[in-house]
């Protein structure tokens, strides 16, 4: 319920006076966080799923752009993420993914490229993703 100006109540026909149910693809899904911005919503689901809706100017949802949302959008550029915690203010949306780390000590190929490691491919661990890569290591000679 409140001002239905941009989408942020969640739901199309929504008039803000009665309480009205968010619809789409949150319908399914249990809530973990909800957060609230001037202008927009944004929902955390316990599939660490990152929903945003309502005013979308100064790109403020995430989806890479400006335009406004009236129900729930997937944010597409974290959906592989794991989202821990949500937050809004007035002009910004913000996430905190958790850190994925991989082991490289059973891995014995790049998850990139998918070449084996060796002397000369040297194994690590991305701080972005946390999945291992191969580090070319230049031979010099001596």
């Amino acid at each position: 319920m409140g001002s239905p100006v941009y989408g942020k109540l969640g739901h199309p026909q929504a008039d803000g006076k009665p309480p009205c149910r968010v619809e789409g693809k949150l319908s399914k899904s249990f809530v973990e966080e909800i957060a609230c911005g001037a202008y927009h919503v944004a929902v955390l689901t316990s599939r660490t799923e990152f929903y945003t809706w309502g005013k979308g100017a100064n790109g403020r949802l995430g989806h890479g752009n400006t335009d406004d949302r009236n129900s729930p959008t997937l944010m597409e550029a974290l959906k592989d993420k794991q989202v821990k915690s949500i937050a809004c203010g007035t002009n910004f949306t913000a996430a905190i993914c958790l850190h994925k780390w991989a082991s490289g000590v059973d891995q014995s190929m790049c998850s990139g490229c998918r070449l084996p490691f060796n002397f000369k491919k040297k194994r690590h661990n991305c701080y972005n993703c946390g999945l291992v890569f191969v580090v070319h290591v230049a031979a010099k000679n001596l």
